[in-house]
């Protein structure tokens, strides 16, 4: 008679122990980490410009609009940004205004931009499509990068060494240098160092056929295609960019344009989808809330890092050119182990990425972080759930744009 008890609590701890393992495996999915401290990762003051007001500027954090923009006084804060290196931009209404600083965030160093002002600039905007047997269709959720091949590099002056954090830089697109041998090499701005801008690549060119040293992915600016297909690069300084769009499944893509300020460059995107029987796909939903009440996150950025690293086919006419240049061929274009998108407006997203031991985070600012470890075969789609989790307390300001706070 006494072991019937004795079976009866053996039973509901092995039927817990499935519950757990069923919610881990799909269903539920994984719960975030509540965001551990309400200061800003990020802070800043930008000017206004004249016939401007705060609600006419777009601040965007790694091609993800952020749902507050700046302060009526121009001041802003980015909250749990998550540690790594950013590119931070403020845009102007018309895309014809914009600033972009790229920082390395660590964690629980907050950073201050200091003050900050538009420039001129100018836009590429265009449509990426895929080859189907239908005709083209929209790629939704791709990004579309840009990244100046010779650039200057303005520190800004808040950085302090001593308390460990990186000085942030303004990144300007410049001529190509002279590939005189006789130059001395360039080096990047360490920690301390005065305001003197510097060129990237850090080295003089090196000979065609060669890859240049590059430090790690240099600034980047990212924008993400919309259920059309449609993207736009906004405010970006006049200069030279290489413009790629980079999709585990399809043939790589890229472009070298020349951007003026206050002109807009058409460049259309279609891409051919091949075999790649290496490839699997993640796709899920991100939701938010607390005490069994949630909604799906429209907008949240989803980061897929493989441990195995992709070899895209880029279109090698592209690299040559680049190489009989002596501009610099980055060697992440060769192994990428990153793959970002957004949301769409029912949270849901959808990565393609080498097969492998894969991590999946997602991020919206003021809900924290959520991520999961996973196991993804060749040509498997595993979908997944993905749970942010808000701040206790009503925050000062709404977190998604015409609510009132967060819930």
């Amino acid at each position: 008679m006494r072991s019937r008890p004795i079976l009866c609590v053996a039973l509901a701890v092995i039927l817990s122990l499935l519950a757990l393992l069923v919610g881990c495996s799909g269903g539920s999915g994984p719960v975030g980490t509540r965001p551990a401290s309400r200061e800003p990762a990020v802070s800043g003051q930008v000017q206004i410009p004249e016939g401007l007001s705060a609600s006419d500027l777009q601040i965007v954090l790694d091609g993800q609009p952020l749902p507050r923009g700046p302060r009526p006084d121009g001041s802003f804060a980015i909250f749990d940004a998550p540690p790594g290196p950013h590119t931070i931009s403020i845009i102007g209404p018309d895309g014809d205004l914009g600033i972009h600083v790229g920082v390395q965030l660590a964690e629980d160093v907050p950073v201050d931009l200091g003050e900050l002002d538009l420039e001129a600039g100018g836009q590429i905007a265009g449509i990426v499509s895929e080859e189907t047997s239908e005709g083209l269709k929209p790629v939704a959720g791709a990004a579309v990068t840009a990244w100046p091949p010779w650039s200057w590099v303005y520190p800004l002056d808040n950085g302090d060494a001593d308390a460990g954090t990186p000085r942030p830089v303004q990144l300007i697109p410049a001529e190509a240098p002279s590939a005189d041998p006789e130059q001395p090499p360039l080096v990047l701005p360490s920690p301390g160092d005065d305001d003197t801008p510097v060129i990237l690549p850090p080295e003089p060119p090196a000979p065609p056929g060669t890859l240049p040293p590059l430090p790690p992915r240099p600034f980047v600016l990212t924008d993400f295609t919309d259920e059309d297909g449609a993207y736009a690069l906004s405010g970006l300084p006049p200069g030279e960019y290489v413009v790629e769009v980079v999709i585990p499944g399809y043939e790589a893509d890229a472009e070298r344009v020349n951007v003026e300020a206050g002109v807009t460059i058409a460049l259309d995107f279609v891409l051919e989808p091949i075999e790649e029987p290496g490839i699997g796909t993640v796709a899920g939903t991100v939701w938010a809330g607390d005490e069994g009440v949630e909604e799906p996150v429209p907008g949240a950025m989803v980061t897929l890092t493989a441990n195995i690293p992709w070899r895209p086919p880029w279109p090698f006419p592209l690299v040559d050119s680049l190489q009989s240049e002596g501009a610099p061929v980055p060697s992440w274009w060769f192994e990428l182990t990153e793959f970002s998108t957004l949301t769409d407006n029912e949270g849901r997203f959808s990565l393609n990425a080498p097969a492998g031991t894969v991590e999946v985070n997602a991020y919206y600012p003021g809900l924290g972080h959520a991520g999961q470890e996973l196991s993804l075969q060749r040509n498997q789609v595993l979908n997944i759930e993905l749970h942010l989790v808000p701040w206790d307390e009503d925050d000062i300001e709404p977190l998604f744009p015409g609510s009132e706070g967060t819930r």
